[in-house]
């Protein structure tokens, strides 16, 4: 992507938020909230050095499939993304959409597995402190 993969993302929504069914979905407001939500996640998943495996398109398409998740036909709107960064020519052109699922599955279990593993700390940081 020429953009920033967050930024070339983002645009890709606005344009599908302007579609005759992306209007009634994707509202500004609904738009700003996926925005928001997707920005912290994706500081939650660059604080975990998952942009070490995977690549930051990866990271990207996995955070606004989790934010998009949440939304009223989520997964519809996620691959219509998808298509349009395939039209566009961007990363996925190349990419069959099972294989960038199959991607993102595998870095949805290494955020999970980090996170699991901060809390054990966290945990036992915290019955530490407590015993002294």
């Amino acid at each position: 992507m020429q953009l920033s993969d967050q930024q070339a993302v983002d645009t890709l929504l606005a344009e599908i938020s302007l579609s005759d069914e992306g209007k009634q979905i994707l509202t500004p407001q609904r738009m700003s909230e996926i925005k928001s939500k997707a920005d912290q996640l994706l500081l939650d998943v660059y604080s975990t050095d998952l942009d070490l495996i995977f690549s930051p398109a990866v990271l990207v398409f996995f955070v606004y499939f989790s934010v998009l998740a949440e939304q009223p036909n989520g997964e519809l709107l996620f691959a219509q993304l998808v298509e349009k960064a395939k039209q566009e020519g961007n990363f996925t052109s190349n990419v069959r959409f099972e294989e960038l699922m199959t991607e993102m599955d595998r870095v949805k279990r290494e955020f999970e597995a980090f996170n699991k593993m901060v809390n054990k700390l966290r945990g036992l940081r915290h019955r530490l402190l407590r015993s002294d």
